[in-house]
C-alpha cells in the first residue's frame, strides 16, 4: 500500500508540474502583451521628421557613425539608401 501511495503522488506531481508548464506557456503567448513591442513603433510623423533631418548626401557619414557603422546601417535598409554601398 505504501508504495502505491508513492507512485500516485509521483504521478499527480508530474501531472500538476505539466499543468503548470502548459498554463505558464499559454500566458506567454496568448494572454500576455510584448511590454517592448511598442517601444520600437513610430508614427508616420516621427519618420517625415527624421527623414527631412537627414543630410542631403544620404550616403554621407553623419555624426556619431563611423564609415564602418553607417554602411552596416545603410545595409540594412537598401531601398532607403540604393547606390551607397
Amino acid at each position: 500500500m505504501n508504495q502505491n501511495l508513492i507512485k500516485n503522488i509521483s504521478i499527480i506531481a508530474v501531472i500538476v508540474f505539466g499543468l503548470g508548464i502548459v498554463g505558464y506557456s499559454v500566458y506567454n503567448t496568448v494572454i500576455s502583451t510584448p511590454q517592448d513591442s511598442a517601444d520600437f513603433e513610430h508614427s508616420q510623423q516621427q519618420f517625415e521628421e527624421f527623414t527631412k533631418a537627414e543630410l542631403d548626401d544620404v550616403c554621407a557619414v553623419p555624426d556619431g557613425y563611423t564609415q564602418v557603422t553607417w554602411e552596416s546601417h545603410m545595409s540594412h535598409h537598401p531601398d532607403r539608401y540604393p547606390g551607397c554601398l
